[in-house]
This record gives structure tokens, C-alpha cells and sequence, in this order.
């Protein structure tokens, strides 16, 4: 317990300034204030906060400051301040604090999501928020975006849609069935063909719709309604997804005006030529 407490403490308060307050310990070349106590200790994670409550854990809190501050002297002494992997762990830290808070400014800050946006969602999208809820579709499987869109303007011509399954679906299971999959719930398909399927209403056909196995024409032959979640159930976890889903589109958006600004200049020849080198065989 001891070493895993005084690993806590490194991690996280190393190389703090010092305080004023009464001196509860002292040392050569340094001591520890009661305000730089309760400063650090303030800090600890809520986690690990109960370990530090008794007398006892309040002074190994103590001793470990006291070990922190000689493994300091320590590294001062041995001069680890001027040594290169010292500097340069500085600078990657520097790098990555200057793009953490521009991140949160250009993004996290910006991307809200309020009250009225959640229940608009929710009452536009009641189909994502019923369990046990199943779906019976049909679907043609092609290679190309193409033969997708050949699909599409025969089926509004009029042929049969379970004729093209058998003619031209590349899914040998449910062609032979006329494109018939079957009743299925959430979860069991791939997310994008899930999605789609779950929006179709009786007897509607999707748009093409690319998966890994290629460009899928949908169409809904059935559906079991199941049980509508309430709003106050599911507030929490659509305000993360929304958010998650603002905060994509605000990135998205920033990075590419900065890229269209920056007037990037790929050298291709160079770049060809290092995707083709080949890796040393192993000796």
C-alpha cells in the first residue's frame, strides 16, 4: 500500500513551488510547509483521498512529500535539469500543453448542446430509443456505388425487388431468398446498415448504403415496435453522443480551413518513395 501510495504522489505533485506555513519537516536543502500539505494534498484524486483521512495516512502522506522533495534535490544535484532527455521531455510536454489548450478552446468550449436540442432529438428519432425493438428487412449486395445506382433506377422502374436480389445480390444466403434477412434487433448488424434499416418506414428503400461488404439497396418489409425508453432515461448518454458528434463536426471544420490557409505542398515523389521502402529482414 505504502509504494503504491508514494507512486500517487510522485506522479502528481512533483515538482511543486513551495508554500508558506508552519514547517512540519525539514531537511538539507529543503523542508515542507503545512499550507504546501494541505496544497498537495488537496490534490490527490478523489479515489485515493480515503487512504489519507487517519493520522496514520496523513503522515505517510508526509514522508512521501518529504521523499518527493530529496528526489528532487537529487536530480538538481546530479544536474538531470540540463541533461538532453530532460530538455526534450520539456519541449513534447510544452508541444502538447500548447495543443491540449487550444483543442479545448477551439472545440470542447465551443461545442453545447442544450436541453431543446436533446428532446428535439428525441422526439425526431423514436426509433433509436425502443428496446426490443426488430426490424425485418430485404437487402441487394453489389461491388460498386454504380451498380448501386443501377439498382436504385430499375427498382423505380418497376422490377421486382426480389428478383434483382437473386439476379444481382453478392450475398449468396439471403439472394436466394429474395434479398430476405429476416427480423433482427439493435446490435446484431454493421452500425451503417443498422442505422439506415432502422429509419426505413413499412415498404420504403433506402439510397445506397456502403459497408465493408460493399454498397447494400435496403428495404423494410417489417418491424416490431418494442418498448419506448423515457427521455429522462437516456438524457444523459444522447447529450454525450451529440456532444461527441459537435465536437467531430467543430474539428472537422477547423482543421480544414487551417489546412486550406497553410497552402499545403505534398512532395509525392518523396513521400511514394517512402511507403515503398521495404523493412530489413530480420537477421
Amino acid at each position: 500500500m505504502k509504494k503504491a501510495v508514494f507512486l500517487i504522489v510522485i506522479a502528481l505533485l512533483l515538482g511543486c513551488a513551495k508554500d508558506k506555513g508552519e514547517v512540519l519537516a525539514k531537511f538539507k536543502g529543503g523542508k515542507v510547509t503545512s499550507d504546501e500539505f494541505k496544497k498537495e494534498l488537496s490534490k490527490v484524486p478523489d479515489f485515493a483521498k480515503g487512504i489519507f483521512e487517519s493520522a496514520e495516512g496523513k503522515k505517510r502522506f508526509l514522508e512521501d512529500l518529504i521523499s518527493r522533495e530529496l528526489i528532487y534535490l537529487d536530480a538538481k544535484k546530479k544536474k538531470i535539469d540540463k541533461d538532453k532527455e530532460y530538455l526534450d521531455m520539456i519541449e513534447r510536454f510544452k508541444r502538447d500543453a500548447l495543443l491540449e489548450i487550444l483543442l479545448k478552446r477551439e472545440v470542447e468550449d465551443k461545442a453545447k448542446v442544450d436541453e431543446s436540442e436533446l428532446k428535439a432529438y428525441y422526439d425526431s428519432n423514436p426509433e433509436e430509443f425502443r428496446l426490443n425493438e426488430e426490424v425485418r428487412v430485404s437487402h441487394i449486395l453489389v461491388k460498386t456505388d454504380a451498380e448501386a445506382r443501377d439498382v436504385i433506377n430499375r427498382l423505380k422502374g418497376g422490377t421486382d425487388f426480389g428478383k434483382l436480389a437473386i439476379e444481382l445480390s453478392q450475398d449468396p444466403a439471403s439472394a436466394k431468398k429474395g434479398g430476405e434477412l429476416g427480423y433482427f434487433k439493435r446490435g446484431k448488424m454493421v452500425p451503417e446498415f443498422e442505422r439506415v434499416a432502422f429509419k426505413l418506414k413499412q415498404g420504403e428503400i433506402s439510397e445506397p448504403v456502403r459497408t465493408n461488404f460493399g454498397y447494400h439497396i435496403i428495404k423494410l418489409t417489417g418491424r416490431k415496435q418494442g418498448q419506448l425508453v423515457e427521455y429522462a432515461k437516456v438524457t444523459e448518454v444522447l447529450r454525450q453522443r451529440l456532444l461527441r458528434e459537435k465536437q467531430k463536426k467543430i474539428f472537422e471544420e477547423w482543421v480544414a480551413g487551417l489546412k486550406k490557409d497553410a497552402k499545403i505542398d505534398i512532395n509525392e515523389k518523396a513521400f511514394k518513395s517512402l511507403t515503398e521502402e521495404k523493412k530489413e529482414s530480420p537477421k
